[in-house]
């Protein structure tokens, strides 16, 4: 499609993919726990088998994004705490995917109010670990972005059926929300 109509994307750029890494990964079961009832040998062709899915979506040109290992509020967990996820992710997630260096913030969270630079030691945290692309939530239609001196931040209009429902005119200027409900 893409080769089709270059029009659609910017140098053919392909979509970011955002992952969590607590239960699966591309539909296998890449948990570590795994083990304790299916046994290293199924754990293993889990593993490998979502690292071929991630290897073929790399060569077609799309991206991957952390969406925190357990589908975390970031704002909202202590340093320890998103140190252990981001250790988790590490261990877990970066060996099948590779690193990444954007995070994209879980359930509606961000470590700071849009608008303003990140700073202290949370944004020290997710710096350390590599990110210097900052993905949050947006709730209005305008989605936006920060170019910041060492990373970026922006914020993603995200879709989904509740919203579809309560407030469908955040969507009207991208697509006629209503008519995309009813088809449901």
């Amino acid at each position: 499609f893409i080769e089709e109509h270059p029009e659609f994307s910017y140098h053919g750029a392909r979509a970011t993919i955002a992952v969590t890494g607590r239960h699966f990964l591309f539909g296998y079961q890449t948990n570590p726990t795994i083990k304790d009832s299916k046994g290293t040998d199924y754990y293993e062709d889990q593993v490998a088998k979502a690292t071929e899915v991630a290897t073929k979506l790399k060569e077609l040109g799309y991206d991957f994004a952390c969406y925190t290992y357990g589908n975390k509020r970031y704002g909202e967990l202590s340093i320890a705490d998103i140190q252990q996820d981001l250790k988790s992710w590490k261990a877990e997630v970066e060996p099948i995917l590779g690193p990444v260096d954007t995070l994209v913030f879980a359930m509606d969270s961000d470590i700071a109010e849009p608008g303003i630079g990140y700073s202290g030691s949370k944004f020290e945290t997710l710096t350390a670990s590599g990110f210097s692309y900052f993905v949050g939530f947006c709730d209005s239609s305008e989605p936006w972005m920060n170019l910041y001196g060492s990373y970026v931040r922006q914020g993603r209009l995200t879709v989904f059926g509740s919203r579809l429902i309560s407030d469908p005119g955040l969507y009207e200027d991208i697509f006629d929300a209503v008519s995309a409900k009813d088809q449901n």
